[in-house]
């Protein structure tokens, strides 16, 4: 009986484990220590200031406000969120602020597109200057090492029915997408 409850135990410690892992690009080692973005915000580096979280490695996510192909590097524009479990932005009405995302490379604009949720492993390495709107604004800025574009989550709401066929009968409706029915009104 005690190896029965052990062994189921170990299992539904693995199967609840496993709907909690953060995606292979995001780990890093557990002794790695990560900057928290509301740090870097509030120590910002700039080239008058040298600071200990220069360089330093941190795991931030949000959705994408803007990308920018450069000649040899894209930079994204992130509205930052903090990230659940699974290392994927929880996006809410409130946020802390933004960054920018430097990638030695060529991001398609139509996949990293404005509004997708990313994640993003990189070094910190400096603060700069910049605009939203007309607004000035100083961004923590990270160099890639990994990125994570996640997919859109599917809503879907289920109707119940009731007695069409002497049984109650729930119908899957996908509302992530616009019907002709909701956009007459």
């Amino acid at each position: 009986m005690i190896k029965q409850s052990a062994s189921l135990l170990l299992l539904s410690a693995s199967i609840l484990s496993g709907c909690t892992t953060v995606p292979e690009q995001l780990q890093v080692p557990q002794s790695t220590p990560l900057i928290q973005y509301e740090t870097a915000r509030e120590y910002p580096i700039t080239e008058q200031t040298s600071d200990i979280h220069t360089h330093s490695l941190a795991r931030w996510g949000g959705v994408i406000a803007n990308i920018e192909n450069q000649d040899n590097l894209t930079q994204l524009e992130i509205v930052q969120f903090t990230l659940d479990s699974n290392s994927r932005p929880k996006v809410t009405d409130n946020s802390a602020g933004r960054f920018r995302v430097k990638i030695n490379q060529f991001l398609d604009p139509m996949i990293y597109k404005e509004g997708r949720e990313l994640t993003v492993v990189g070094n910190i390495t400096h603060s700069e200057m910049g605009y939203i709107g007309k607004h000035p604004y100083l961004f923590p800025v990270l160099l890639s090492q990994q990125l994570y574009l996640w997919q859109p989550e599917k809503q879907i709401e289920t109707r119940y029915v009731p007695y069409i066929i002497h049984t109650p009968v729930y119908i899957p409706r996908d509302i992530s997408r616009k019907h002709k029915s909701d956009t007459k009104k």
